[in-house]
């Protein structure tokens, strides 16, 4: 489960995906709220996303009570968690700003 309120944050999301462990989210109004969610929605995912707190609990409920269910979501993030990780894009936008930074302080200095 993400807190409440608060969230475990990249490395805590990242790490639990890459295992194709679930987490089950209540998205609140600051970026520390929807980091999970943002996660999951970039995978296509929307079985952890809670949309109250009475749906945090029960989906929190049935991935503990349910084996059934809890492999059915783990398979789906493992399914497409390269979705999430392999996204070069966002790779290539770094090395570009990255490269624009060196340029500029080398055409400063």
């Amino acid at each position: 489960m993400d807190t409440v309120g608060y969230s475990g944050g990249a490395n805590s999301t990242y790490d639990a995906l890459a295992m194709g462990g679930p987490i089950v989210r209540l998205p609140t109004g600051m970026h520390r709220g929807r980091y999970t969610a943002a996660a999951y929605r970039t995978m296509g995912l929307d079985e952890c996303i809670a949309e109250a707190p009475e749906d945090y609990v029960r989906q929190a409920v049935e991935l503990a009570t349910n084996a059934e269910y809890r492999r059915s979501v783990v398979d789906k993030i493992v399914d497409r968690r390269h979705q999430l990780f392999d996204i070069v894009a966002a790779v290539r936008e770094l090395e570009d700003t990255f490269e624009r930074l060196i340029a500029d302080a080398n055409c400063a200095g």
